[in-house]
């Protein structure tokens, strides 16, 4: 308001007709800063995306998977909120479960939060995880601890399998890259080449090394689908600021 009101008065311009509108313009802003971190922050969106995957078996056409990111349980995430996100996972009826990261904001005051969603997640083949670089803050092992509760698979540079009958579809999970725990290598050993791969990684930017690795399809979060966005085009998001993949699907 001040800064406004003396670049008002340098521009001569009475103050008044500028201060004017202020109090109707803050009301707005008021208004959608309480819908966004209430009622907006609480609707879970469902994006469906259909991926093309090169040699899938044909048991696995069609397979679904529900993939959520950045819960951040804390302060801020109360029990209906994540809730309620459950139940949206839930009345999809996915086959897979995949979990990329950031179940927590910061400190193990919440991990019974993430239990208690985790085990909210229903699907056919269960759920599996990766670490996010908040899941190492102020703890070591909560997460892990938390998920393992609740019968995640929890994929820390490691690998797993789903099979339909004598068809298989490989999922690897990278750690965390933030603190330097990433290890694509060991978390595609034992993966057959030429098999299709789903990756989970938090962070985005691990992609241009996953797709050099022959992997099909990669499951990230981190950027919180840009986390502040203009409705000016798909792309025009603070996201951007962190990785240029920040929200969406890309193909390469």
């Amino acid at each position: 308001a001040l800064l406004g009101g003396g670049v008002a008065s340098l521009a001569g311009h009475p103050v008044a007709q500028v201060t004017r509108w202020l109090g109707p313009l803050y009301a707005v802003a008021g208004a959608l800063t309480l819908w966004g971190s209430t009622v907006g922050r609480a609707w879970a969106r469902v994006n469906r995306v259909e991926v093309p995957v090169a040699g899938l078996p044909e048991a696995f056409d069609g397979y679904r998977i529900a993939h959520v990111s950045d819960v951040h349980c804390g302060p801020y995430v109360p029990g209906w909120m994540f809730g309620g996100w459950a139940r949206a996972v839930r009345s999809l009826e996915p086959d897979l479960v995949a979990l990329t990261g950031d179940l927590i904001t910061v400190g193990e005051g919440y991990l019974g939060d993430v239990t208690a969603f985790a085990r909210g997640l229903v699907a056919r083949d269960g759920v599996v995880a990766c670490m996010g670089n908040h899941d190492y803050f102020q703890t070591d092992e909560g997460v892990a601890r938390a998920l393992d509760l609740a019968g995640v698979t929890l994929l820390r540079n490691g690998a797993t399998r789903v099979s339909r009958g004598d068809a298989t579809l490989h999922l690897a999970g990278v750690d965390d890259r933030w603190s330097r725990r990433d290890d694509l290598d060991l978390a595609l050993r034992g993966v057959p080449e030429g098999e299709p791969v789903v990756m989970l990684a938090h962070d985005p930017a691990c992609w241009p090394d996953i797709v050099r690795r022959g992997v099909a399809l990669t499951l990230s979060g981190h950027t919180h689908g840009g986390q502040f966005g203009l409705p000016l085009g798909p792309r025009l998001n603070l996201g951007r600021l962190a990785s240029r993949f920040s929200a969406g699907l890309f193909r390469e």
